[in-house]
């Protein structure tokens, strides 16, 4: 037992003491090269891949991740909201729009009536803030916003993607921009096969984090963030009613389903910096400590949850910038 002390006291004060690593030179394969390189697959990276594709550009687009739309599929915010003027008027189309009519056409999302767009009538306001598509403080009208369902999100762009021409590739982590001549000429790459470089005419950085720009070393300011996870319970008996009671949940396009933001009434108390690993796990474990507490206690204390179960916690953290 001691000696097993003794052993690990050793090796903790010989890591305390290395700094760096030295790794051997090595040559990294070149898997592909293109017009242009989209690094990140959320909703903005497959616009700027799709949109690419359609102008008659070669493109190929990588995500860390094993689907596409990011924060709107994996992280649960299954709402696009406002976009309209808040007068009736759409303001905000193009894929946005094109990714709602490929949902809808498959029953999948819930807008208000064109219609009803700018309309200040208290009981079309109160049906919509029951979807979660009507925040902020009032006066309220009802706005062109939609509640989808995050599966068919992700289909939808999965399809936009191959009908374009894109070529994607899922499960890569971005790891280093390759610079020549005072740009960036291409992206390495880390993934289960090994490393491999993309070269690229044109590189665009939809990381979210700019894991690209920054690798490249241009300037940048970081800030540490609340985060929490959406979660989704089915099996929630009247969802109507049950919302009426009153409580942080909303409507989705699945019968007996809810979607519960931020995954506790409480957010987590520590901000932490999202590019560190150390600080990641402490949120996803703590974020997911939360939801749990918070089903407990819906079940416990609202009628209608007491038969629910626990359908999908977000895969991706959700943050907020916090004044200190």
């Amino acid at each position: 037992m001691l000696d097993d002390l003794a052993f690990l006291q050793q090796t903790v004060s010989m890591a305390n003491h290395v700094k760096y690593v030295t790794e051997p030179q090595r040559d990294t394969p070149v898997k592909g090269e293109t017009e242009v390189l989209v690094v990140g697959g959320g909703s903005a990276g497959v616009s700027a891949a799709v949109s690419a594709a359609r102008n008659g550009a070669d493109v190929m687009l990588v995500e860390r991740l094993g689907y596409l739309g990011g924060l709107a599929t994996g992280g649960l915010i299954a709402l696009l909201l406002t976009l309209d003027d808040g007068r009736g008027k759409q303001v905000i189309g193009g894929l946005c729009q094109e990714v709602t009519d490929r949902i809808q056409r498959r029953c999948a999302a819930y807008f208000s009536p064109r219609e009803e767009w700018g309309s200040s009538d208290e009981s079309l306001v109160t049906r919509d803030q029951a979807w979660g598509l009507v925040w902020g403080h009032g006066p309220h009208r009802v706005r062109y916003s939609v509640a989808y369902d995050a599966e068919e999100f992700k289909f939808a762009l999965n399809q936009m993607v191959e009908e374009a021409g894109v070529r994607l590739l899922l499960h890569c982590y971005a790891c280093d921009a390759l610079i020549e001549n005072g740009r960036i000429a291409g992206v390495a790459f880390q993934s289960k096969s090994g490393r491999f470089a993309i070269r690229a005419r044109t590189v665009i950085d939809a990381t979210g984090d700019g894991d690209v720009f920054t690798s490249a070393g241009a300037p940048y300011e970081a800030e540490k963030v609340l985060p929490w996870l959406w979660f989704t319970m089915g099996g929630v008996e009247n969802v109507e009613n049950t919302i009426k009671q009153g409580g942080w949940f909303f409507r989705t396009v699945r019968d007996g389903q809810v979607l519960l933001p931020w995954g506790a009434t409480e957010r987590v108390s520590r901000k932490i910096d999202a590019t560190d690993p150390e600080d990641l796990t402490y949120a996803e474990l703590e974020c997911r400590k939360r939801v749990m507490e918070q089903v407990d206690r819906l079940r416990a204390e609202i009628p209608g949850f007491s038969r629910a179960h626990l359908c999908h916690i977000a895969t991706n953290l959700e943050s907020l910038r916090a004044a200190d």
